[in-house]
């Protein structure tokens, strides 16, 4: 079985996360890597084991060494910090990551790398999921920014997503277009597709 390395190059630092891949039943092996290299190098997540393509699985991360002060460490009324804006990127949805204390992640693979990126808004995830693939490219703008997190004990250097559109089909059209109980269904979808990744 190939396996992919998922490594990081800014840690997100959190006890524990469930990383849920995009396959469609998370059974197939498929979808797992539909873009780029089966190794490419991930950044903007923490370090963690080797992850085979085989399914989603729950990753232990361990603090990276240096870099944060020690000790317990107050976040309140710290923005973040804005390194580079109006970045893009495309790339097919890698999946979610979800467990962290800030909220989900959204994996996107390129074919030079693999990228986990914070949300400014929740709903980004139920856009990836409700178009989720085989075979799409997602074009994504973002920012690099650094944001203090208690649990890491300070400032870390993340990707924060701020909108994607796939095929003309942007989110916050989208988005606005869905009524209430359109809203809900979606993030009901989300919350199937990240829990149908952990029923034996």
């Amino acid at each position: 079985m190939k396996r992919t390395s998922l490594r990081a190059s800014a840690g997100f630092v959190f006890a524990a996360c469930a990383v849920v891949f995009a396959a469609s039943s998370c059974k197939k092996n498929d979808d797992l890597v539909p873009y780029g290299q089966a190794n490419a190098p991930a950044t903007g997540s923490p370090a963690g084991p080797q992850i085979t393509t085989k399914g989603p699985v729950k990753v232990k991360v361990t603090p990276p060494t240096g870099g944060a002060p020690a000790g317990p460490v107050s976040c309140a009324g710290k923005p973040d910090k804005t390194l580079e804006a109006g970045q893009k990127l495309r790339g097919g949805f890698g999946g979610v990551q979800v467990g962290a204390p800030d909220g989900a992640r959204v994996i996107v693979r390129t074919t030079k790398s693999v990228e986990y990126f914070t949300l400014a808004e929740e709903p980004l995830a139920y856009f990836f999921v409700a178009h989720k693939p085989p075979k799409k490219l997602f074009d994504v703008a973002y920012d690099s920014i650094e944001r203090c997190l208690e649990h890491a004990g300070g400032y870390i250097k993340m990707l924060k997503m701020n909108d994607a559109s796939l095929a003309g089909v942007e989110y916050k059209s989208w988005w606005s277009k869905l009524d209430e109980s359109g809203k809900a269904a979606a993030k009901d979808a989300f919350q199937k597709y990240v829990d149908s990744a952990f029923t034996p």
